[in-house]
């Protein structure tokens, strides 16, 4: 298991990951410019999980 944190927000325009067939994955976004947005993807998707 491996968590990214990063201790300050950051510019960021692009993300590019590797995944494989087996990997679980999930990414939570957050945006601020005065509102938030969050935004999540996991994969397997949670209605897939075995």
């Amino acid at each position: 298991s491996v968590k990214l944190r990063l201790p300050q927000p950051i510019a960021l325009t692009k993300l590019s990951l590797n995944i494989s067939p087996d990997d679980r994955v999930k990414i939570v976004v957050t945006v601020s410019d005065g509102q938030s947005l969050h935004l999540s993807q996991q994969w397997p998707p949670s209605s897939e999980k075995s």
